[in-house]
Parts: structure tokens; sequence; C-alpha cells
């Protein structure tokens, strides 16, 4: 295994085989309109478009485990999908089990955010296990509800033969000083952005900032209830990372890429 970097003009664009396609539209008053993304992705066959009408909110689990393209409905430049995963800090997000082959899962003009204080060591989009085929991100956003970073996670983990991301912001924010509620230290790494293992990785007009990291500071009483009766002050030693890129190949085009200081 290694890594080739490379700085040179690369297009997204790729032959893939052309499959009939239906629109499948979610939240909105069209005809047939599915409730949530899950059913619409549970009845889409390979190929389909799943058009979002409407802004979402996630408190479980969606798990992608066929190629589809999600985006905006007709008429609208972005869509945005909250993920707030109830505090269990185990769950929530899109998780991706399985790709079609011949047919790459797509994310075009969706904005991804993700509740800081339910991530524990875990991404908010991830792949369940390595998959074989191929994931493309095109205009899409992903960053944190507060944009406090003060949880280790990483937003982006993948694991698949071919990812592209075109056009894309990672922002895992900064850090900032927090009269935490937790009742145990926190002294991990500030929170990350990309982590991915693939035959081959395309980041083109793409920014990543990982968060840097912050003295973080508990109090004796608990806002969900239960007292800490020992207050704490812990830093995050290691600021977060922008790229991590197990690959054959990497190709970097027009992109930035920003790691995270430590903090305290």
């Amino acid at each position: 295994m290694h890594n080739l970097l490379r700085l040179c003009s690369f297009s997204l664009a790729t032959v893939l085989p052309v499959f009939a396609q239906t629109d499948r539209y979610v939240g909105g008053a069209s005809p047939g309109a599915y409730p949530d993304l899950a059913s619409a992705i549970a009845a889409a066959a390979p190929g389909d478009r799943i058009l979002l009408e409407t802004d979402l909110l996630l408190y479980t689990s969606v798990v992608v485990d066929r190629s589809v393209r999600i985006q905006p409905a007709p008429g609208r430049t972005r869509a945005r999908i909250s993920m707030t995963p109830g505090g269990t800090g185990q769950s929530g997000g899109i998780a991706i089990s399985a790709l079609t082959p011949g047919i790459a899962l797509e994310f075009q003009s969706i904005t991804f955010e993700m509740d800081d204080m339910t991530w524990w060591n875990i991404a908010g989009l991830r792949t369940t296990t390595a998959v074989q085929g191929e994931i493309r991100f095109d205009g899409v956003e992903i960053g944190t509800l507060s944009r406090q970073g003060w949880l280790q996670h990483v937003l982006l983990r993948l694991q698949a033969s071919k990812v592209w991301l075109r056009g894309c912001t990672i922002d895992a924010g900064a850090q900032s000083s927090d009269t935490a509620c937790f009742d145990s230290s926190i002294g991990y790494e500030a929170s990350s952005c990309l982590d991915v293992t693939a035959d081959l990785l395309v980041l083109e007009d793409c920014t990543l900032r990982a968060a840097s990291g912050a003295w973080i500071q508990s109090h004796s009483t608990n806002c969900f209830g239960c007292d800490n009766p020992l207050p704490y002050t812990r830093r995050s030693p290691h600021g977060g990372f922008a790229l991590r890129a197990n690959t054959q190949h990497t190709y970097l085009v027009r992109t930035r890429i920003s790691d995270g200081n430590g903090g305290g």
C-alpha cells in the first residue's frame, strides 16, 4: 500500500452504466411522497433519485444499502439533514452498509449538521464495513450544529473502492472552553474531518478544517440532573486531523486541508 499525492487537473465525470431511474420524493406534498428518508431508500431501486422537499432531522440511523442519489427536490438549491440522535452517542446519522455494482452512491447539494453532544468516537456519515463500489459527494457541506467541536468524533469515515468529493466543505469547527455537564473527564483529540480507506480518493475544490483543542471545565451540578462532586479541568492534548487516507492513489486538486492545533 502506498499513497500517491498528485496535484493535477481532474474531472469527477466517469463513464458508468445507464439505468432507468425513478424519482422518490421525501417529506413534501408531492403525490406518493415518503414520510422520511429511510422509507424512501427502502422502496428505491438502485439508481433512483431521492429528492428532499423539506429539511430533515434524524434521531436514529438511516441505513443506505444500495446506490441511489440523494439531493434537493427541483426548485431547492440545497437540502439540510440534521443529526441529533437523542444523546445516545452511539446511534444516528447515515450508515452505508452496501453499494450496487456499477452504480455510484451520490450525495449532492446537501448540508449535513451533527450535534456535538451526541457523537463520541463515531462518524455521523460512515460505512459500517468495507464496501465495494464508488461513493460521491458533490457540493456537500458537513459540520457540527454548535460549532464547538468539544467531543471526539470524525465527521466522515468511509471504506470503499472509490471516494470522490467535489466542491465540498468539511468543517469540524474549533473547540471552545465549556462549562461541561459531564461526570467523567474528556481528554481525547479534538474533532476530525475525513477518514478514508480506498483504492482511489479524489478531493477536488474542497476545504477540510479540523478542530483545535481547548480546555474543558466541568461544574459540580450537572445540568442533566446528576451531580459531579469533584469538578475537573482537562485539556484536549491533540488537535483533530483534516484527512487520514489509507489509499493506493490520492488526488488533491485545488484543495485546502487544515489540521487542528493541540489544546491547553
